[in-house]
Order: structure tokens, then sequence, then C-alpha cells
């Protein structure tokens, strides 16, 4: 029997979509931020899954950086993790709660 297809949480259909878990608590996402020479985020990719606590996705966002072939650390000024790839391109890995997820849908 064939799994039925999930729509992502990112697609149009879910506009004002606000998630939540259970018990009402807000949600955590990971971003991915790259960065110019001079630290400036080009870009922001959001990560996939949602994380209930923060230190989960804390966790996660190291493994991530940890994963990029090149240098990897904690930046404790904006309490985050980076890492960088073979070119020295430079990723950040913020952790943001998702705004009005701890609000009913």
């Amino acid at each position: 029997m064939a799994q039925p297809r999930q729509t992502p949480v990112t697609n149009p259909l879910y506009v004002g979509y606000r998630p939540t878990n259970p018990w009402g608590f807000p949600l955590f996402q990971i971003v991915c931020c790259t960065l110019n020479e001079k630290g400036e985020v080009l870009a922001r990719h959001r990560l996939e899954p949602l994380y209930e606590l923060w230190e989960d996705a804390n966790e996660m966002a190291a493994f991530d950086a940890s994963r990029l072939p090149g240098d990897y650390g904690y930046d404790a000024k904006l309490n985050s993790w980076w890492g960088s790839d073979l070119r020295g391109q430079v990723y950040r890995f913020d952790i943001e709660p998702i705004a009005g997820s701890h609000l009913s849908a």
C-alpha cells in the first residue's frame, strides 16, 4: 500500500498556520545562514524538523555544523554554531522560536 504524500509546512496552503506541540509550548527551528567575508548574512534557509526543546535544537545545530568539511565551533556572543566548507564559505546555525507557536492554531 502506498504511503500518503506529506505536504511540507512551508507550503503556501498553510499561510497563517502556527505549529504547536500538544501542550502549547513554543517550537524551535534551526536556520542556516550563509555568511559573507564580513560575517553578514547573505541567505537564510530554515531546516527541518521543528524541535520542542531549545536544547534539542542546539544539539542538532552543533551536529549540523560539525558535518561541514571545514572548521566549526560555537559563537557564545551570538549563541549559535558555525561551520565552514572547503572553499572557506562560512555558515551559521541559529536557533529561533517560531513566532506565535505558543498560541493556539
